[in-house]
């Protein structure tokens, strides 16, 4: 996979036979080198009067090992105000650094910011949004992966456990790219 635009691009040559393997380089590895969808719920995902993390049964994806990739995790959410909804990523090895602004006011924003979260640690999202149906929130992502590639796993779960539903709603998406 590039990782990088390859440059200059390629000059294509009048009756040339284009390869699969011309096309892989020069198509989808420059499109790969680009920002681009990583993952996406196709259904809501839901967790009820449980404060114990599961695995999103959507939002993970493959990286090597010692690659570093920057992406946006666009949440769209719900749940109830005594509930909140908190947030945990598992991986092999490496930290993510996350970033979150949210307009409290047309006047005052809210800002959460992680200092090099290692795998398993969990941030809780009502410091950042207050809870309700249809949040939206975005965590401005940065994955440095340590000496072993693997899976990068997002999990959900409910801040306090309740009775009404904390939902991760379908439309929710990682979108990114591998910068090295």
């Amino acid at each position: 996979m590039a990782t990088t635009w390859t440059e200059p691009p390629r000059d294509w040559v009048g009756s040339e036979l284009v390869t699969e393997a011309i096309m892989d380089t020069h198509v989808r590895d420059q499109l790969k080198a680009t920002w681009h969808l990583i993952a996406s719920k196709a259904a809501d995902q839901s967790v009820t009067s449980s404060t114990v993390l599961v695995n999103d049964t959507h939002l993970s994806f493959t990286f090597g090992a010692n690659e570093i990739w920057q992406f946006d995790q666009n949440l769209l959410w719900s749940a109830a105000v005594a509930a909140d909804i908190k947030l945990a990523w598992t991986f092999p090895s490496g930290t993510v650094w996350i970033n979150a602004a949210d307009f409290t006011t047309a006047s005052a924003v809210n800002v959460e910011q992680s200092n090099g979260i290692t795998t398993g640690v969990s941030m809780p999202l009502g410091s950042i949004v207050t809870p309700a149906d249809n949040q939206l929130v975005v965590l401005h992502t940065t994955f440095v992966a340590g000496g072993t590639g693997g899976t990068f796993q997002g999990q959900f779960a409910q801040q306090t456990s309740n009775a009404t539903a904390t939902i991760l709603r379908k439309g929710t998406s990682y979108t990114g790219m591998k910068i090295l």
